[in-house]
């Protein structure tokens, strides 16, 4: 960029500006950005866990993928409950660098959790799993 002329550079520059602009109207134009499920999948990042409406769109999540999701929608809103009132450890959210995590990995420390009886949210587990892969699945 050094050796390019002042002239060359800003007809360089106006180039790549319209080409970023042009991907990014084509990306709004064509990604499904309104669908409601992936609005509805917000719920499962860690920062707005204890928002009231996350409760909504987990049940507007199992009426939706009904087929791929086989849990009970009152015992996931009961899970779902206790999970926002559960007091999770910052390392599950941040690495020691103060990085975030990636959400697998938060998910994974989430279900190695355990009660008395095992597992503490095996409903929770599966509705986060059958969702994340099939995320994976469509991406």
């Amino acid at each position: 960029m050094k050796h390019i002329p002042a002239e060359k550079h800003k007809l360089l520059i106006l180039g790549m500006k319209k080409f970023l602009i042009a991907s990014a109207k084509h990306l709004q134009a064509k990604l499904p950005l309104c669908n409601s499920i992936i609005k509805h999948c917000r719920c499962l990042n860690p920062s707005y866990r204890q928002q009231a409406w996350t409760v909504d769109s987990v049940k507007v999540l199992v009426q939706k993928l009904a087929k791929c999701v086989n849990v009970e929608e009152d015992q996931l809103s009961d899970e779902w409950r206790l999970y926002q009132l559960e007091s999770i450890p910052h390392s599950f959210v941040q690495d020691d660098s103060s990085n975030i995590r990636r959400i697998d990995h938060y998910w994974r420390d989430i279900f190695s959790l355990q009660s008395s009886s095992g597992v503490r949210y095996p409903c929770l587990m599966t509705f986060v799993k059958c969702i994340t892969e099939r995320s994976l699945c469509n991406s």
